[in-house]
Formats: C-alpha cells, sequence, structure tokens
C-alpha cells in the first residue's frame, strides 16, 4: 500500500499524526480509500471520485467535505444535516473553484465533484471526508494531475530565421540544418522529427528556461530531398492532438543530361519566282497535350495514410504553355502548405495523405492555340480503421439483462481484426470476449450487467494491414429502468374551457422519456382527454367544459416502462351564461318568497278583523244603557282630528311605516353569487344571497350585510 504522510490534516480530524496506513489499521472498518491518479488536459472537464456510501443501510450522510492537501480550508461542503436526504443538501463552493465546481450526489457510489473547465492552478492531491450520522468518518483520497499541451513549435536555420510552408530553395549538395524548439507544456514534450510515417534521428536538448530542441542535420542534399515534407511535433499526453510546424524544400538541381525528346513537325512553304521555286519551311503549332503520371518512388497500389505522393504533368506544347491548374474531384485545386498542398510548376506534391485524399486528379493547360486536359488519375489511400459516423453511442441496459452493442468502422483494406475492453465505473478494465464479426468492418459484442460496478464504457478496438485504429469506438453503458414519478405538479392556469399544468422532471431511468396527461370528469368518471408531451412535463388542456370537476392524473414512461402516476384535483370556472342562469333562479326565488311572505301576511289580518267583528257584535247585544242619539255621541266623540285630508273623502291618511323588507336587483343577486363561487363553497339560496339593499329617506341604495346561517 502506498504511504502517504497527512502531518497538518490528519491531527486536525483524528486527533494524533501518523501515516495513512497505520490509521487504516487501528480499525476493522477502512477509513480511508485511495483512487488511483487521474489526468486531466488544463480546459477540459474531469470528475474526482468520492464513495458516498454508508457503512448500514440504516445510515445517512450528515456532512462532506473536499479538501486540496495544499489549502488550509475545504474548498467544496456538501451539508445535508438539516435536510431530509442529501440529494436535497445545500452546496457551498469556495472561491477557489466557484461556480466551475459541482458534487453530483445523485447515485450514492458514484458520486464525484466535476471541475470544468480545469485549470494549471488543480493539479494536487484531494481528500473527500464523509461524515455520517451514525457511523465512522470515511475519507477518499484521489491525486489530480493537470497536463499544459504545448503552447508553441516553431522551425529555424542557424542564421535565427524561422521557417514555415516552402523553405529554399537550397542547392543540390549544400548542408542544411534545421531546429525544431517546443516552448510551454507540462510535463515537458517530446520532439520529434519525422519525413511522412518515417522517424528522422535528430539531436535533442533542453536550454535553461525549459525550451525542447529537435536538431535536423542534412550532410548533403540530395536530388530525392526536392519537395520533401519534413514535420517537427511535440506533445506530451496521448489525450490532446500534439502540435507541430512543417516545412518543404525546394532545390536547385543541376542537370544530368541533355537530348533531343521529339522533333518538331515541320512543313514547307511554296513560293514561285520567275526561273525557280522557293520553299519555306515553317513550324505547326498545337494545343497542348498532357498525361499525368505518379512520381517515380510512389507505388501506386500501397499508397498508405501518412505517406507523401507526388504527381507530374508532361507536357507537350507549341508555343509553350502559359498556366497549368490542377483539379481535384472536377474542383480547381490550390496551392496550401498548412494543409500539405504543394504546388509547383508541372509538379504536384501531396504530403501525408489521408482519407481527405481519395478521389481523382487532373491537370490542365493552356497556350495560344487552346487549352488541353489529361486523363483523371484516382488516388486510393489506404487508411487504418476510424469510427463510422452515426452509430448508437448509448446504450440503457437493466441489471442482469443481456445487450448486444453493433461496432462499425471504416478502413480501407476493409479486412479488419476486432478487440473489446469494458472500462468499469471504478476506472477498472478488462478484455470482453464475448463478440462476433458481423460482416465487414462490424462486429456485435454481447454485455450484461450483474452489479452495480458493471456500468461504464465499452471500447471497440480494430486493425488492419495499415495498422490499429488511433481513437476507440466508445458504447456508454448506463443502468435504466422506469422513470421516477413526476414532481411538484402545480395548476398553473384555469378558465372556463382550460386548464394549464407544469411539473419538475425525475429521475429518467437511463433512457429517453414521454410525459403523459389524462383528465377524468369527477361527476361522470370517465376519461375527457389523454395529452403527451415529449419535451417537457408541461401541459394546456382546452375544450373542456366550464363550472366542472375533475381528476387529473400525469406521469411519464421509457422503453422499460412507466412511472407511478401523480393525480391532483382541478376545476373550470364558471361561464357567464350560467352565473346568468344562476342569478336568475336566485331573484325568482327572492321574489316568490316575498310573494308568500305577504300572502300570508294578508291572511292574518283577514282572521284578525273576522274575530274583531264577531267581538263587536257581541258587546253591541249586552249594551243597554245607550238608548238616544245625544247617549250615542256621548259615547262615540268625534276624533281630535279630521277623519279626511284636505276635504276629500277619499284619500286616507295614514302612519308612516318603514319599508325594512329585502329589496332585490339583478344586479346584486350577481355580484353575490360570483363571489360565492369564487369562494369554492357550498352554493345554496341562504349563503348566495349574502347581501340585502334597501332604500335610506333620500333614495339612495343601501347595502346591509346578511349573516349567513
Amino acid at each position: 500500500m502506498l504511504q502517504i504522510t497527512l502531518p497538518n490534516l490528519l491531527p486536525m480530524y483524528f486527533g494524533y499524526e501518523d501515516t495513512v496506513e497505520a490509521f487504516v489499521n487501528k480499525s476493522n472498518a477502512p477509513l480511508l480509500q485511495e483512487y488511483p491518479e487521474i489526468q486531466a488536459v488544463i480546459g477540459s472537464t474531469v470528475s474526482l471520485p468520492c464513495n458516498l456510501s454508508p457503512p448500514s443501510n440504516d445510515d445517512v450522510i450528515s456532512l462532506v467535505l473536499w479538501y486540496r492537501l495544499d489549502l488550509p480550508n475545504p474548498i467544496y461542503t456538501l451539508d445535508s444535516r438539516s435536510a431530509p436526504s442529501a440529494d436535497m443538501a445545500k452546496h457551498f463552493s469556495s472561491k477557489v473553484l466557484g461556480s466551475r465546481a459541482y458534487f453530483n450526489v445523485s447515485r450514492r457510489s458514484l458520486a464525484h465533484l466535476k471541475i470544468d473547465p480545469v485549470e494549471e492552478d488543480d493539479a494536487g492531491e484531494y481528500r473527500c471526508r464523509v461524515d455520517f450520522k451514525r457511523g465512522r468518518t470515511m475519507s477518499r483520497l484521489v491525486k489530480l494531475n493537470v497536463i499544459v499541451p504545448v503552447k508553441k513549435v516553431s522551425i529555424r536555420g542557424r542564421d535565427n530565421g524561422t521557417y514555415s510552408g516552402l523553405i529554399g530553395p537550397f542547392t543540390e549538395g549544400d548542408s542544411l540544418v534545421l531546429i525544431c524548439e517546443a516552448r510551454g507544456g507540462f510535463p515537458r514534450p517530446t520532439v520529434t522529427w519525422h519525413r511522412g510515417t518515417r522517424l528522422l534521428q535528430g539531436s535533442v536538448s533542453v536550454d535553461d528556461h525549459g525550451v525542447v530542441r529537435n536538431e535536423l542535420y542534412f550532410n548533403r542534399l540530395r536530388r530525392e530531398d526536392l519537395l520533401i515534407v519534413l514535420t517537427c511535433r511535440a506533445s506530451n499526453n496521448n489525450v490532446s492532438a500534439p502540435v507541430y510546424a512543417t516545412v518543404s524544400l525546394d532545390l536547385n538541381l543541376k542537370p544530368q543530361s541533355v537530348q533531343i525528346t521529339t522533333v518538331p513537325t515541320v512543313k514547307l512553304k511554296r513560293s514561285r519566282s520567275k526561273d525557280y521555286d522557293v520553299f519555306y519551311p515553317f513550324c505547326i503549332a498545337d494545343p497542348p497535350q498532357l498525361s499525368l503520371v505518379f512520381g517515380a518512388s510512389v507505388q501506386y497500389e500501397h499508397i498508405r495514410e501518412g505517406s507523401d505522393v507526388y504527381f507530374e504533368c508532361n507536357i507537350q506544347a507549341n508555343p509553350p504553355v502559359s498556366e497549368v491548374k490542377w483539379l481535384f474531384n472536377s474542383k480547381n485545386l490550390v496551392h496550401d502548405s498548412l494543409r500539405g498542398t504543394i504546388v509547383r510548376n508541372h509538379s504536384l506534391l501531396l504530403h501525408n495523405v489521408g482519407r481527405r485524399n481519395r478521389g481523382t486528379y487532373q491537370c490542365l493547360a493552356s497556350n495560344a492555340q487552346g487549352r488541353g486536359r489529361s486523363e483523371e488519375v484516382v488516388l486510393r489511400v489506404q487508411y487504418s480503421p476510424i469510427c463510422s459516423e452515426r452509430q448508437r453511442r448509448n446504450y440503457g441496459v437493466a441489471k442482469n439483462e443481456e445487450v448486444n452493442v453493433l461496432c462499425s468502422v471504416d478502413s480501407d483494406p476493409q479486412e479488419v481484426v476486432f478487440k473489446w475492453v469494458f472500462n468499469s465505473s471504478l476506472s477498472e478494465t478488462t478484455d470482453v470476449f464475448s463478440f462476433v464479426n458481423n460482416g465487414t468492418g462490424k462486429s456485435v459484442a454481447k454485455f450484461t450487467p450483474k452489479a452495480k460496478t458493471d456500468y461504464g464504457a465499452l471500447y471497440c478496438f480494430a486493425r488492419n494491414e495499415v495498422g490499429n485504429m488511433r481513437d476507440p469506438c466508445i458504447f456508454n453503458i448506463v443502468p435504466t429502468g422506469p422513470p421516477e414519478p413526476l414532481q411538484n405538479c402545480t395548476i398553473t392556469n384555469q378558465s372556463f374551457s382550460s386548464l394549464s399544468l407544469s411539473c419538475d422532471i425525475g429521475d429518467d431511468g437511463g433512457s429517453k422519456q414521454s410525459f403523459h396527461l389524462e383528465i377524468y370528469s369527477m361527476r361522470r368518471e370517465q376519461l375527457l382527454a389523454n395529452v403527451t408531451s415529449h419535451d417537457n412535463p408541461s401541459f394546456i388542456v382546452r375544450g373542456l367544459p366550464a363550472g366542472t370537476s375533475f381528476i387529473v392524473v400525469v406521469y411519464s414512461s421509457n422503453a422499460k416502462g412507466r412511472s407511478t402516476s401523480v393525480a391532483l384535483t382541478a376545476s373550470t370556472l364558471f361561464s357567464a351564461e350560467r352565473q346568468t342562469e344562476d342569478e336568475n333562479k336566485s331573484v325568482v326565488s327572492a321574489v316568490l318568497l316575498v310573494s308568500l311572505a305577504a300572502l300570508g301576511t294578508l291572511a292574518l289580518l283577514a282572521v284578525a278583523a273576522v274575530v274583531a267583528v264577531v267581538k263587536n257584535k257581541s258587546r253591541s247585544s249586552s249594551n243597554e244603557v245607550a238608548t238616544t242619539g245625544q247617549e250615542m255621541v256621548e259615547k262615540n266623540p268625534k276624533p281630535s282630528k279630521p277623519a279626511f285630508e284636505d276635504g276629500n273623502p277619499y284619500v286616507y291618511h295614514t302612519r308612516e311605516v318603514t319599508t325594512d323588507y329585502v329589496h332585490l336587483t339583478p344586479k346584486s343577486a350577481s355580484e353575490c353569487i360570483y363571489e360565492r363561487l369564487m369562494d369554492g363553497k357550498p352554493s345554496s339560496y341562504e349563503t348566495v344571497l349574502c347581501r340585502s339593499h334597501v332604500l335610506n329617506e333620500e333614495g339612495i341604495e343601501v347595502i346591509i350585510p346578511v349573516i349567513e346561517r
């Protein structure tokens, strides 16, 4: 076991100074777990693992503290002491990480601190301290190495002049020194010279400023060095692409021999003189005749990626050509040394060819007599396997479920050999042997996760005669199942004929999920609407009956099944027509009651009048004293006030009567009904008539509250 002494941190948290190994041996339960070192390139994303699984099933997480061992204070804190679970805990990030860090605790055993983007100062040893409510404190240790790529690569000569692109011309037979310098980067980069795919031997040195140099020396330049492409590469990791610089050599070649290769066509022109004929020779002018061939050193049948390809355009023209052009797949091809395309005179050089250079090539030339065109030459470049595009990269698999993972590659030649490797969630790699080749360039691996650690990534490697593929095809194996129920569902809007509902998304179970809503009539108990959303759990249902109560059911589903349903109750508002009907019913009911009350009062008055007449008759028959008219006058004196007003016998003067009855109007009834319905209370005649209206002495309508029964 690797012993790591923590003189400053262990006394602070454990009460004594000791090595990690000694501390672990003092307890039966492991208190410190070490993870393998993690490499990350600056500017990328890295995940630092921290297993949060409690020692017992009845224990929960209380506090998690992340430390970088060169700093005294925590750089990230997760506090769940006042939360029901770690998923609802509070997160605190220090100024060291800021918003670049987030601690993902959705899966306890796979919890990790994500840092995006990684900075150079993030390198170091990290400790994740986990406090449980019952169990002992656990610590996880992981080391992060931050890789800083090379900043710049340059090529220069002995005179410190910087070279790039086509350099020269140099003279055949001269010596040449090229110096490649790589600046920046951690760890120290490796600097190499290459000619195509062949590695060239150079002299490597490092100065006091950390600049790495590689000197390439040519003792004597040869004819074969004309237009060769030299590449200097600098790399310090196998994650990011190497940094490189490229130059091409231009040479002045000495003539080897001189000979006449073609005899021009000569014709005689006749001119008549006085005594004899004169013939003048002259040449015939023709348009250019062209032929395109590979260079002498190129073997057409075995051109592989990374090689240099040389074309020659042979031209016969009289007069000489004034312009030469090159076509690639019937499109103009121009000089671009950065991409390895070098056009010089009647020659074309393709440096470091690959799949991008496969196709047809042709040269064109023109003179005063016209334009000529060569035949098309097909360039076939053999290359190592690469991953085919548009493949399925993510597979959601349940525990103990077998899945067939298809890996497809493109290559030339197409005969390939496959190899499968599985990288688990614990960063452990194992070879996979249960796979078959399904045709040329395809392979199918059978994989069955049997535990939580069996989820991770499957790597598909392939090789052919050219070589091994540079980057493997990666397929993610993630756990899957039915999705979790929707959360925090609320009715966001109500109207007379529509309802709006929104929910929060739960875990998707490892595969894409859809969201569903069903509306049932609470009174009729029948389905009224069924809506599905593939984007988010937000629904709007229109065309519902007004003033009706419903049961709303929402749930999510994926390829593995559906979640538990969530039910809510909701209702639409009453429409204006229904309110008017209720108004009229209330007004009619009030008038009917008043009419009944009036009839009852009249009936009582009639009964009282009959009783009074009967009593008066009985009193008259028993009275024997009043016999004369004067006595009658004495018994019935005149009233103090005249019985008639203004002498009109048909107008009676009555006493003032207080109108304390309820005065109903359509306006008052509609207001009461609407307010009662909006309150959501049971509506009846007594509760709806919440206000009464009377007229005061000035004739103004006054609202008198009526107590609910």
